[in-house]
């Protein structure tokens, strides 16, 4: 490249040169990334995996059709793509954030994109710690159930040992554990003094 540079005098002409030769039409480009954005949306992606995957199409595209723009009018362009990014970037989140979406539309002066990115983060994990709770509170209650079965007949209240088929406690609580390995009462082969 250095060697076809040779031949100008001045940074000028090199620079025009450079773009004759280099400076391609971008409008093939510039639609697919249009229709990329009008695509694109959350899925499966996280908050953070969406906005980074969003940020860079948008920086494509906006780098393409700013470059044609001259520079009296590129602050007001700028400013028209910025509430652009805003709204697309919102638009095509999961419904699961459209209580937060909705909220952040609403406000009397819509805030930046990055305070909604920090408003859906916060949503992002307190959802996450909701499904980590409440999967807890799933298995808490597989393992009740698994313990105690609901006497028949004796009331819905009361738990039946499935061991002594007694109502009034669970298996794991029964006095009457008997050993399987020294054939004792009082405990069982998992309790045992000396392990088998």
């Amino acid at each position: 490249m250095v060697n076809n540079l040779r031949s100008f005098s001045t940074a000028k002409e090199m620079w025009d040169y450079l773009k004759r030769i280099y400076n391609q039409d971008n409008n093939a480009r510039r639609f697919q990334l249009e229709l990329e954005i009008a695509n694109y949306s959350q899925g499966n992606l996280s908050i953070q995996e969406y906005y980074s995957s969003f940020l860079n199409l948008w920086n494509e595209y906006t780098g393409i059709i700013h470059a044609k723009v001259p520079k009296e009018a590129l602050s007001a362009i700028q400013e028209v793509h910025a509430t652009s990014k805003h709204d697309q970037f919102l638009m095509k989140l999961r419904p699961e954030f459209e209580v937060t979406r909705a909220a952040l539309l609403n406000r009397d002066h819509v805030p930046s994109l990055d305070v909604c990115l920090g408003e859906l983060l916060r949503e992002e994990q307190q959802t996450l710690t909701q499904a980590v709770m409440a999967q807890e509170k799933l298995s808490s209650d597989v393992v009740n159930v698994a313990y105690a079965a609901q006497g028949k007949g004796k009331g819905k209240d009361k738990v039946q040992c499935y061991c002594y088929k007694e109502f009034g406690h669970i298996a794991r609580n029964c006095n009457k554990k008997f050993c399987t390995y020294c054939k004792q009462s009082g405990h069982i082969i998992k309790e045992f003094p000396t392990q088998p």
